[in-house]
């Protein structure tokens, strides 16, 4: 990233936070998850923050992706685990982060083992550091608690209105040389579980969705298109956020003829392969010449 505006990141992750913190006072036992994802968005939208994507709960076995249409009537249960993950832009810089939520503390220490493995290595970062050794102190705390990281999820570096960019930020040790750069901006997120630690495609409805660098051959798509990218560029949205101005059959019959031509990416809510329960916990940070710099608080 070049040109790093150090306030501009900062106030990111600050809203985000902000965010965040707020989205974990709404978790009721019963209540609907689309309910707690619409109060989420109203606070962002009345406080005038631009949302970096759309805000996702993600219950016990679905690690991330879930964002529930309209209609849905999944409710909170007293058991449940609920990975909430929000993301704020400012001026484009990015703040990205989650925590996990269980309203009987069932599961406290699949919870904490997430929440302590990113601690951990919060403390340990410095400029020049090598990722695998961010993914080498998250397995490691991770396994020390009984768990497992979920191996093919990973933190991911921030771009200007660019959620994910190089450099992946693995949860277990991979070996490479890449190393934490001044002017690189990126996000740590630890996945814990009691299950196998991989995670794969549900067959769930995909309602989360970005545009690629390609735009459609057919004609009639362009208007549609440049509505997307007029209204979201680079970042990904929601299904919900397009039906103020569209119905649901043509926005299906679009979005899936764009889907058919690479114009958009589509993101299924992501399984444990089996059915483990799977916590999240996830801080950005920023890197300057002197340190790294945790814009999450």
């Amino acid at each position: 990233m070049n040109n790093l505006n150090v306030d501009d990141w900062i106030e990111a992750g600050r809203r985000s936070f902000e965010v965040l913190n707020y989205a974990k006072t709404l978790v009721k036992e019963d209540k609907l998850v689309i309910d707690i994802i619409c109060e989420i968005e109203e606070y962002a939208f009345k406080k005038d923050y631009d949302f970096a994507f759309p805000p996702q709960i993600s219950i016990n076995e679905i690690a991330a992706h879930y964002y529930p249409k309209i209609n849905d009537k999944l409710r909170v249960g007293k058991d449940d685990i609920l990975k909430i993950d929000v993301g704020i832009e400012y001026n484009g810089a990015i703040g990205d982060n989650a925590l996990s939520v269980q309203l009987s503390k069932k599961n406290n220490d699949l919870l904490m083992a997430s929440k302590i493995a990113l601690e951990t290595v919060t403390k340990e970062l410095k400029v020049g550091m090598k990722v695998s050794e961010i993914g080498k102190i998250i397995e490691a705390t991770i396994k020390s608690l009984g768990f497992k990281p979920v191996e093919n999820l990973s933190g991911h570096g921030l771009g200007l209105y660019l959620i994910h960019c190089e450099p992946s930020i693995p949860n277990v040790n991979t070996y490479t040389r890449r190393t934490l750069d001044p002017g690189m901006a990126f996000a740590i997120e630890p996945f814990a579980t009691n299950g196998k630690g991989e995670i794969k495609d549900s067959n769930l409805f995909a309602t989360i969705f970005s545009l690629t660098q390609k735009e459609p051959q057919s004609q009639d798509l362009k208007e549609f298109y440049n509505y997307l990218s007029e209204s979201f560029s680079t970042l990904p949205f929601s299904y919900n956020w397009l039906l103020n101005d569209y119905n649901e059959d043509d926005l299906n019959e679009k979005l899936n003829r764009l889907e058919r031509e690479d114009v958009i990416d589509k993101y299924p809510p992501l399984i444990e392969v089996r059915k483990g329960l799977v916590s999240q916990h996830e801080y950005s940070f920023i890197v300057t010449e002197k340190e790294v710099i945790r814009i999450t608080k």
